[in-house]
C-alpha cells in the first residue's frame, strides 16, 4: 500500500520528509489517511516545528524547560527537546519514564507492545517503544493508557516524543492516524533551512 501524501502545502525540510516516511507507515498499514494537519507550531528554540489539526491546543508545560504538549480531548502528544546528543540509550530510558501524572499516580509496571525499535532518520538515530500504563486515579475517567515513546538523537540535540491516548480510544484507526500524523509532521530546522510556506 502506498504511503499517504503529506497534507502541508510546502515540502518540509529533508529531515522532516524522512521522519514522515518512518512514522506515517502505521497510518498506511491501518488504511487510514493522515488527517489534515493545518496548524504549524514551532518549538520555542526554533529547532523544529510540527503540525496539528486546527482544533488542537498547544501549551508549554510549566516547570519543564523545553517541553510542550499538544492535546485534543483525551489525545496528547508531548515534545521535549534538550541540547546534546550523548547517551542514546539513556535518553530513551528517560523518554520511557515520561508520564501524564505525578509518580505516585501510576503503576510502575507496564505492558510493552514493542520496545527499542531502532533506526536512522537522516543523520539522526531513533529508538521507538510503545506500552500500556495504568493510572490511579484514572486520568479523564480512563485507567489504562497506551503511550508511545520515540527518542530522536543527533545533530547536537535530543528529542523525546510521547503520544498518549486511553487504551480504548487507541484502538480506533482515526486515533492512531492523528497521533502518528502529528509525530510524522515534525521538521527539524537548521539556520539555513527555509521557512515552510
Amino acid at each position: 500500500m502506498p504511503l499517504p501524501s503529506p497534507t502541508w502545502a510546502a515540502r518540509p525540510p529533508r529531515a522532516g520528509i524522512l521522519l514522515w516516511l518512518v512514522l506515517s507507515a502505521s497510518a498506511a498499514q491501518a488504511g487510514q489517511p493522515v488527517p489534515e494537519l493545518s496548524q504549524e507550531h514551532r518549538h520555542p528554540t526554533g529547532g523544529f516545528s510540527f503540525r496539528t489539526p486546527a482544533d488542537w491546543t498547544v501549551r508549554a508545560l510549566p516547570d519543564r524547560p523545553g517541553a510542550i504538549e499538544a492535546s485534543s480531548g483525551p489525545l496528547r502528544v508531548r515534545l521535549i527537546r534538550s541540547a546534546g546528543d550523548n547517551g542514546y540509550d539513556a535518553a530513551h530510558e528517560m523518554c520511557l519514564l515520561e508520564r501524564l501524572a505525578p509518580p505516585m499516580a501510576f503503576d510502575l509496571r507496564v505492558r510493552y507492545e514493542y520496545e527499542y525499535v531502532s533506526g536512522l532518520i537522516g543523520e539522526r538515530r531513533f529508538l521507538d517503544s510503545a506500552f500500556v500504563v495504568r493510572y490511579e486515579p484514572p486520568l479523564q475517567g480512563q485507567a489504562e493508557w497506551r503511550q508511545r515513546a520515540l527518542t530522536v538523537v543527533g545533530e547536537g540535540e535530543t528529542l523525546c516524543l510521547v503520544s498518549a491516548a486511553p487504551r480504548s480510544v487507541w484502538k480506533q484507526a482515526a486515533t492512531r492516524s492523528v497521533l502518528d500524523g502529528i509525530l510524522a509532521s515534525i521538521s527539524f530546522r537548521k539556520p539555513a533551512d527555509p521557512e515552510p510556506r
